[in-house]
């Protein structure tokens, strides 16, 4: 599922950086599809708390994976400025940056 600003589908402001709720609206679509997330792969697309950066401190993304991940998912990244995820407080992911490719 794509959140686009502006449309019907993009979360009020006060929700969306929620990870939980992200959680719920991609298990949602999946199983709309007859997909369950442990049987899933998903891509995170960035990692970073902004744009343009390698600062993953406070970034909702890692949550996402983590919940993903504790579902069951195959959870990969594409970050172009963050090759490898750096350990952090709460997280030591191991994770490298995967191409954007059909086979991902």
């Amino acid at each position: 599922m794509i959140f686009t600003p502006g449309s019907s589908n993009w979360p009020e402001r006060s929700i969306f950086p929620c990870p939980i709720y992200v959680v719920d609206k991609i298990t949602g679509a999946l199983n709309k599809q007859g997909k369950t997330v442990s049987d899933s792969k998903v891509l995170i697309l960035g990692l970073a708390y902004k744009k343009d950066i390698d600062d993953t401190r406070e970034s909702p993304s890692l949550k996402l994976v983590e919940l993903l991940s504790l579902k069951g998912a195959q959870v990969d990244y594409n970050d172009p400025y963050l090759p490898r995820t750096k350990k952090t407080r709460m997280y030591d992911f191991k994770k490298c940056s995967v191409p954007l490719s059909k086979k991902h």
